[in-house]
Formats: C-alpha cells, structure tokens, sequence
C-alpha cells in the first residue's frame, strides 16, 4: 500500500487508540510507508496511543532499525523516552545494530529533561555496543556533572517570594549555619549591647539583672550583655542554637518559636533583635509581641529592634564579613520591594564561602522580611498591654538600618503572670 492508501488508518490524535490498533492489524511491513507519522505522535507525554504503538514496534526488532534511528535523530525527548524505555529493551541484543547503535552513542552525549542520555548509556553499557573505556569514563564523567547539577539547584529559590503560611528555608540559620560567625562577627555587636543596657538600666523599674532574648541567633549580643545580665536565649533553629551554646556556655538554651514560646516565668528585661524583621504578618507580630509581654516582669522592659519600619525603609545594598579558623566569607546583600509586596520587603543575598582548602563556593539565600508602619508597632503593643515607645538609634557605619527601635514599659504594679 501506498502512503496515501494508508493515511485515513492513522490515529487522529494522541488518544486515537482505535486507530493505532487497526493500522497494527495490517502489520509490517505493509505499514513502513508511514511509519515516521506513526514515530511523530510520540512527541506528546500522555499518549495512549503512542504507548500502543511503541509496545507493537518492540516486537518488530531491527526490521524497522532505520526508522528508529531516525525517530532518534529528531532529538524530541518524548519519542526519545518511548524508543529507550519501551522499544528498544523489548529487542534481542543481537538487533541493536548499525545504525541504531550510533544514534545509541549519539543520544547519550546529550542530556535532556527526561535523562534519556543515561537511559542510552545504560543501553550501550549492557550490551556492550561501545568501546568499554569510553564508556566508563563517560559515565565518571556524567556522575560528575549531575552532581555539580544537583549542588548548584540546591541553591535555586524555587518561589518569588516564600510563602507567609508555611516557614522559610533559611539556608544561612540551617545547612549554612556554621559560617555565621563570620558574616557578622561578634565585635560587630560591641555599640548595640552598650546601648540596649543603657536602654534596659533606663527604663526598667527594678533593678535589671535577668534577660530573656528572643531570636538570639548565634548569641552575639548575648556575648556582651551577659557580664551584667543573667540571659537566657531562645532560637527557633537547632543549627544556631549549637553555636550560641559553643559562645555562651553559661547561659541557658531553649528551641522555640518567638510566636509562641513560653518559658513559664518572667525577666527583668526581654530583647527582640532583628529576628522580629521575620514576621511578615500583623497575625505574626501580634503574637511576638505578646509573647515578648508574658515574659516581662512588672516593672520590666522589653526592646525591639525591627531593621525598618514602613516610613523609613528604602532598597538599597550592603556588604561584608570576615575571615577565620582558616575560612573566609564575603557577602553582598540586596533589598528589594516587589511591587504585589505591601507589607514586607525581600533580602537576596549571595555569599562567596572559601574554605580550607581554598575552595569557593557561591549561595543565594532569599529572606522575605516583614515591614510594619510605626503605628502599627505602637498599637500592637499597647494592645499587649505595654506601654510602647519608639526611640532613635542609629548605629555607627550601619546603613541598612532603620535608625528606630521600639520600648515596651510593663507596670510595676501588675502581678507577675
């Protein structure tokens, strides 16, 4: 039969299982005259009837070896797939000849979404259709890029922005954890503890002695304010906490969530660094701050620190870090507003990591931060019970801060909760 002849049996779509049945019916060879229309509907992924017509052609051995070569050489990943996966394993191995064995070879050295290159590679391999030490170095080879895939994918943010109703993946307070002493070093923190005890003997109505820190990341303030303070720190994230207790031995450690831990007693003084900066919901700031006021002793003072408040934010960029223990980190830091993004703001970062040997290696770390009207910081926390105060600070050198931070006075006259 000629092509024309055969053109009305072949299946109308990818669904025509019907006519992928009765054009087999007339079996090969009859059939070899259109055998490329029959190759081209396994271009789509979900096709019956291309998954009809591939498990007939495995039947067909190297009768219909040029066709599959050529089917190879269209460099479609679909039709790929169905050939190595359910054609050509169907095949004695005395079938994979010339010149499907080339296109074999050919295929293998060309990676694709759906890795039909290994597919091929594991063809060759088992049947040995290849010279056996170019294979063996081709496949050290491939393990090495895949490797270098993964590596590099794992530090692809795979959201715009991260989601408000489930945790951000912090890569710097989880796998990266150990190279934080070194973005901002501890005697970064020198001038920021003087100043929060200065604000604590200030403000609070009772001799201050005992602190609680919330979000006290690797223990960096707590390095300079526990000579006069009694401190107990909280950390949601394991990683941190690890080098906050290599730090500060002597303090006390506790895991929790600043939204909703609650230690069952009380302190003179309780600081929210710029972990607060996190919450990125009114909901999430809310119950901070609450949780800030169930530790404050009456009398008590608690500190927030938030990196901006909406009237003062503004992107911009900022750079970094240090050397140490034979290791060295540079970071550039990028702050951004989205244009849907009201209520927050987002900080890129990329790191460059060198270390021991002398190694680099470069990470992108996305933060989504949460920005909050003045207002809105004053109203929360008088509704928590406070009475709130926002005062100015600006440290010296630091240009991605807002210059504010916020006090909330607990009465002396409450009873301790």
């Amino acid at each position: 039969m000629q092509r024309k002849e055969l053109v009305p049996y072949l299946p109308h779509d990818a669904q025509d299982v019907e006519n992928a049945k009765r054009i087999i019916r007339l079996g090969y060879p009859l059939i070899a005259p259109v055998m490329r229309d029959l190759f081209d509907l396994m271009r789509v992924a979900d096709s019956p009837a291309a998954d009809f017509l591939a498990d007939y052609f495995g039947s067909l051995g190297n009768a219909i070896a040029p066709d599959v070569a050529r089917a190879l050489a269209k460099e479609n990943c679909f039709i790929r797939q169905r050939i190595l996966q359910a054609i050509i394993p169907k095949w004695p191995p005395e079938d994979i000849v010339s010149p499907v064995k080339e296109m074999l070879c050919c295929v293998a050295t060309q990676p694709d979404a759906l890795n039909n290159d290994i597919h091929a590679l594991m063809l060759i391999r088992k049947h040995h259709l290849a010279d056996e030490q170019w294979t063996t170095a081709w496949a050290a080879f491939m393990r090495e890029r895949l490797a270098s895939r993964s590596k590099l994918l794992a530090t692809v943010n795979l959201d715009v922005l991260a989601s408000t109703d489930r945790p951000q993946e912090l890569r710097l307070y989880h796998d990266l954890a150990e190279w934080y002493p070194l973005l901002t070093p501890v005697g970064d923190y020198v001038e920021e503890a003087a100043f929060y005890r200065r604000q604590f003997e200030n403000y609070c109505q009772r001799p201050p002695r005992t602190l609680l820190d919330l979000g006290s990341g690797g223990g960096h303030n707590a390095a300079h304010l526990k000579a006069t303070l009694a401190c107990t720190l909280v950390d949601i994230s394991p990683a941190m906490l690890a080098i906050n207790r290599r730090l500060n031995p002597e303090c006390e450690h506790f895991e929790g969530d600043m939204c909703s831990v609650r230690l069952g007693r009380v302190f003179d003084c309780v600081l929210v660094h710029d972990a607060v900066t996190y919450m990125t919901t009114r909901d999430d700031l809310a119950k901070a701050i609450a949780t800030a006021f169930a530790h404050t002793a009456p009398g008590g003072v608690a500190l927030f620190q938030p990196d901006f408040v909406t009237e003062t934010f503004t992107p911009g960029t900022g750079s970094g870090g240090s050397d140490g223990g034979g290791r060295a980190l540079r970071y550039l830091e990028w702050r951004w507003q989205p244009e849907d993004l009201s209520d927050g703001y987002v900080t890129d970062f990329a790191y460059l990591l060198r270390d021991e040997h002398g190694a680099v290696e470069v990470v992108h770390d996305r933060h989504r931060m949460g920005q909050f009207s003045r207002a809105d910081w004053l109203g929360l926390m008088a509704a928590a019970g406070f009475k709130p105060l926002a005062i100015p600070f600006a440290p010296s050198g630091c240009d991605d801060f807002g210059g504010e931070v916020f006090l909330g006075l607990r009465a002396s006259t409450e009873e301790a909760p």
